[in-house]
């Protein structure tokens, strides 16, 4: 019969049960595989656009103003807006390219619902390359027009805040 001799004084329990637990991590460890990623998902960009609109830029003389606020969501290229008038019966709100002083190339109309716009007016709309831009760059503007004046009654330069 074999007799094991230990050395007095020393136990081996602990540095076995050290090894044990070491290996137990190391299996389980091993046994957990990376889940692939897809490519990593764009964050939202999300613009905040205001617009103070009066007859500053068209000299018209109207005394009508109107506030446009809106989000613009880059992803989908969504602009979702509330424009708010008074002093105006608008028969048109549109986008257009360029600055507010002048007449420039139409965007995107802002839809009314009915035969008026209603207060507030509020929606959303899709722009197209060009009109992302333009909108980015802060070269876009709001124009309302009237009966009174079809060219534009009240014009105001859409500022963008990211």
């Amino acid at each position: 019969m074999k007799t094991l001799i230990y050395p007095k004084g020393i136990s081996f329990r602990k540095p076995i049960l050290m090894l044990s637990a070491i290996c137990c991590t190391l299996a389980l460890f091993s046994a957990c595989k990376k889940k692939t990623q897809g490519p990593a998902s764009k964050k939202e960009i999300e613009y905040n656009i205001t617009s103070v609109v009066n007859a500053t830029n068209t000299k018209s003389g109207s005394a009508a103003t109107a506030i446009f606020s809106a989000t613009y969501l880059k992803s989908n290229k969504t602009l979702r807006y509330n424009l708010r008038f008074s002093d105006i019966d608008p028969e048109s709100a549109n986008l257009h390219l360029g600055t507010a002083t002048e007449l420039g190339t139409l965007v995107v109309n802002l839809k009314k619902e009915g035969a008026k716009y209603s207060l507030p007016s509020i929606g959303s709309v899709v722009l197209n390359d060009a009109g992302e831009k333009a909108l980015l760059e802060d070269k876009v503007y709001l124009n309302l027009t009237s009966t009174k004046f079809p060219a534009g009654e009240i014009r105001g330069q859409l500022l963008l805040k990211k």
